[in-house]
């Protein structure tokens, strides 16, 4: 993926689509806030409003994961290419993630005010503890998939994809079904939410599952399927989505949609497939240079959304323009952080795992 000839156009898409989904999320989050008195205290014209843009934002990190099945479960690897995968991307993930954990606690120190905590900061370096910094959970998760990714791509290989059909489905219907029906039980009976007795060990979890389902994708596993139906699809379970959430804060409980709903799956599945189905892509200069910058541009968002979010939130203008304006900010900002970090010889690129 390095020469231009190499480059999968519909993947820079779904790349570029999928990081402007990420910002558009925290942007989101950082106007609005999901706690129940915050969201019912704004009109329903603009209730709506920001359940559709979060849903579309919590679609950005399904895409990031279903791009890595698509294009690291294709390979292959003997037994020098996991050492050589290991290497080359799983270790060079773990040194940029610790060096920007570093650069998180310094920014939190200097400019939030944290205080400096020791114990704290080797518990985030063992990845005991969290970062606080919102998105900063997504770096150790990518780190345990490419640890297995290579054997797991071996055993796709061996095996008619056909097999796979039914142990998909039923650690997708205790993955993304038994969270998406929890939400309506709650809402309705108001009791201690169902426990999930059906163990998922062995799937890689909601994300692992993400990951899978970006391989048969990038497969043709449902090129059999007429455009239109994935597009009425993608459509009722994206309006799904937003109906859950509006449904669940008028019951009085609060519904930030998280990644195991199943209908985000099958909307962000939907989209996946469309984009690969796309002949032309408009603007693919553009899109092409976002799409490089992706991953930059995901370590740095929350650095910027930090330092502009109170300015945003105190001018006097509607929750949704602020919101949009933020977005703007924080993906302009960023890219334009990262490109020139990009530039300083040997380490821009490295330290930015491009």
């Amino acid at each position: 993926m390095t020469s231009e000839n190499a480059r999968i156009k519909w993947i820079d898409l779904a790349r570029a689509i999928a990081i402007c989904f990420v910002i558009l999320c925290h942007a989101t989050e950082s106007i609005y806030g999901f706690a129940l008195e915050d969201i019912m205290s704004v009109s329903v014209p603009s209730r709506i409003f920001c359940f559709i843009s979060f849903t579309f934002g919590r679609i950005g990190v399904p895409l990031f994961l279903m791009i890595t099945g698509s294009l690291l479960l294709t390979r292959d690897y003997d037994d020098e290419g996991v050492k050589q995968f290991w290497k080359k991307k799983w270790l060079h993930l773990l040194i940029c993630t610790l060096i920007w954990f570093v650069i998180y606690d310094i920014f939190l120190w200097i400019f939030c005010h944290e205080p400096v905590n020791l114990i704290q900061f080797i518990d985030e370096m063992l990845f005991f503890r969290s970062v606080n910094m919102g998105h900063a959970w997504y770096l150790p998760m990518i780190l345990g998939i490419y640890i297995l990714l290579p054997f797991v791509a071996s055993v796709l290989k061996k095996y008619n994809n056909k097999l796979f059909i039914f142990p998909l489905i039923i650690f997708t219907v205790f993955s993304f079904g038994y969270s998406t029906f929890n939400v309506v039980y709650k809402g309705l009976f108001r009791d201690i939410p169902l426990s999930n007795q059906f163990s998922l060990g062995f799937s890689g979890g909601i994300y692992g599952l993400m990951v899978l389902y970006g391989y048969f994708i990038g497969k043709g596993a449902f090129s059999k399927i007429k455009t239109g139906y994935i597009i009425a699809a993608f459509l009722l379970s994206f309006t799904a989505v937003v109906f859950m959430q509006f449904w669940a804060y008028q019951k009085g409980a609060e519904y930030p949609v998280w990644y195991d709903n199943l209908f985000l799956l099958l909307a962000s599945m939907g989209l996946f497939e469309l984009f690969r189905r796309m002949k032309h892509i408009y603007g693919y200069i553009v899109i092409k240079v976002i799409s490089q910058y992706a991953f930059p541009i995901y370590l740095l968002h929350t650095i910027v959304r930090a330092l502009f979010k109170n300015l945003i939130r105190a001018t006097a203008i509607s929750k949704p323009v602020q919101e949009l304006l933020f977005w703007a900010i924080c993906l302009s900002i960023s890219f334009l952080i990262s490109w020139l970090i990009s530039k300083i010889p040997r380490v821009g690129k490295y330290i930015l795992f491009m």
